[in-house]
């Protein structure tokens, strides 16, 4: 359908449109920009002029069925104004008739004066003696005027092609369909066109126009008369909420349990909001940690008449340097506040990580490792090193596999090597704390020992790189082999490990641990010593 509305100036999705009277209607609605948000942006104005308060909220709650028995709104912004035909003729009469009529005859009237006279043309040069080389002459021609009218519309036509060329060639059949399916129905209009121009039809979209320009005034009227008409169902639903349909006195403030409107409880929630900053205006300029603030807050909750504005959340939170109060009633709200954030209330947190001394070499120091083929028997390391280039007894090259780069297996589908997310470097970022355990490096071990691979006779260990209980992953990718007491002791320092908090205050990371379902906690690694 996008290729046939193109003509029009008007963008309808294929398959979004049918050639029955609500389709038409549909078609002519888009391209006079006559749809749901022009009525709806009438309504609410409508509304404003009546001195109706919170006019946007009132159409919200006509969307949503709440004034009983009137349906009209829902049913025209969900199925559209063509959609809702039938109501809108019992609700506003049906005066689009005469108007359609008019349309179809300004249609009828272009296709005898064109098309009908355009044919007869053509059969008065053929019927003359030199009418076929007249003829020829005129197709050449405008075959040559089309073309230069339209040598950028071709070219992209072209381009569109050769890249769909391009692709197939890739193996990106998908996407290469695609396009030429695009290219195709852009040069739709191009061929139409192309024949209007022999046929000497001229502008076909002219007289469809034409035609919907004849329903304009009529849609018009439809148009105000469902504003004026939904205005006044909008006014009967502001009195339910208000008392009135001019809605309630400015700065009038609502009485404890009134109503459950929105109007209402966003001004119970100014209310609370402004009595809670009022509180806490003590501790302008001060830093402060929230168990300092929410006392004062859970005060304010409890006292009259906020007591009964079923307050779900009043808490301080904390929003880059400073606190910030956050209430929530029905609508919920978040506003700044002077009080300064207490520096041990971010730490720990992505931003603000505790300094970490990790008890292992950093991932790019790891050992680095020699294989070829697959093998039963335990092969040494060290004897492998010396045969890196020549073949062993599988036909395999023996080669070097380094902790970062890693590499394939030969005869395996593992890729051996430390991937980005896990390796360790100076300020490299850890965490989140976890209370998981470390398992065995068996991941790794089950693959390295089909290639004669002994950790124990190596005086390694399989190691994860970055460590389970810093938020790392029993993965292959985060796997390698490491000195046995290195990498036994590491579990042991970084249990017993501390961190302190900008205060001077100082923590196990043991203890920490015992919180982890409260709040993250990350870290950074500042030095290395094992």
């Amino acid at each position: 359908m996008s290729w046939l509305s193109g003509s029009l100036g008007v963008v309808i999705p294929d398959g979004a449109i049918k050639f029955d009277l609500a389709g038409v209607l549909t078609l002519g609605l888009n391209a006079l920009h006559l749809g749901y948000d022009a009525l709806k942006a009438g309504v609410i104005a409508g509304l404003t002029k009546k001195n109706v308060k919170d006019s946007a909220t009132v159409v919200s709650r006509l969307e949503t069925g709440a004034l009983a028995g009137f349906t009209l709104l829902q049913t025209i912004r969900s199925k559209g104004l063509a959609g809702a035909w039938d109501t809108l003729t019992q609700q506003v009469g049906d005066s689009l008739g005469a108007a359609l009529e008019g349309a179809k005859a300004a249609v009828l009237q272009w296709v005898e004066q064109r098309v009908v006279q355009g044919v007869i043309a053509q059969l008065v040069t053929l019927c003359t003696p030199v009418g076929d080389i007249v003829e020829l002459l005129m197709i050449v021609y405008k075959a040559v005027q089309f073309f230069l009218d339209k040598m950028r519309a071709l070219g992209q036509f072209m381009a569109t092609l050769k890249a769909a060329v391009t692709r197939v060639a890739t193996g990106d059949v998908w996407h290469a369909g695609a396009q030429v399916y695009n290219a195709v129905a852009a040069s739709v209009p191009l061929l139409l066109g192309f024949i209007a121009d022999l046929l000497g039809l001229g502008d076909v979209s002219k007289p469809v126009r034409t035609a919907l320009a004849a329903l304009t005034a009529p849609l018009r009227r439809i148009e105000a008369k469902l504003v004026a008409l939904i205005v006044s169902k909008g006014q009967a639903l502001a009195a339910t909420l208000h008392g009135s349909g001019k809605g309630a006195a400015p700065g009038a403030s609502p009485k404890p349990g009134q109503g459950t409107g929105t109007p209402i409880l966003q001004q119970q929630l100014d209310q609370v909001m402004a009595a809670a900053l009022h509180a806490l205006a003590k501790y302008s300029g001060k830093r402060e940690r929230a168990s300092d603030l929410q006392p004062t807050l859970d005060n304010v909750k409890q006292s009259k008449p906020y007591n009964a504005y079923k307050i779900q959340t009043l808490k301080p939170v904390p929003q880059g340097e400073h606190w910030a109060i956050y209430c929530k009633i029905n609508p919920d709200e978040t506003k700044p506040t002077n009080i300064l954030v207490d520096q041990d209330t971010t730490a720990g947190d992505r931003d603000h990580p505790f300094d970490l001394v990790w008890p292992k070499p950093p991932s790019v120091q790891y050992p680095t490792l020699y294989f070829g083929g697959k093998s039963r028997t335990t092969k040494k390391q060290s004897d492998l090193k010396r045969l890196v280039g020549q073949k062993d007894e599988t036909g395999n090259t023996i080669r070097s596999y380094e902790p970062h780069t890693g590499g394939t297996l030969p005869g395996s589908p593992e890729v051996l090597g430390i991937s980005t997310e896990y390796r360790t470097a100076l300020g490299t970022p850890v965490g989140p704390l976890s209370t998981e355990g470390t398992p065995k490096g068996r991941t790794l071990n089950k693959v390295l020992n089909r290639y004669g691979f002994s950790p124990a006779e190596e005086g390694l260990d399989a190691d994860h790189v970055h460590e389970i209980q810093f938020g790392g992953r029993d993965l292959l990718t985060n796997l390698w082999p490491l000195d046995f007491n290195v990498n036994q002791n590491s579990g042991r320092t970084l249990k017993n490990a501390s961190v302190t908090y900008p205060s001077g205050r100082v923590i196990k990371i043991s203890e920490l641990k015992k919180s982890c379902g409260q709040r993250d906690y990350h870290f950074k690694i500042i030095a290395f010593r094992y």
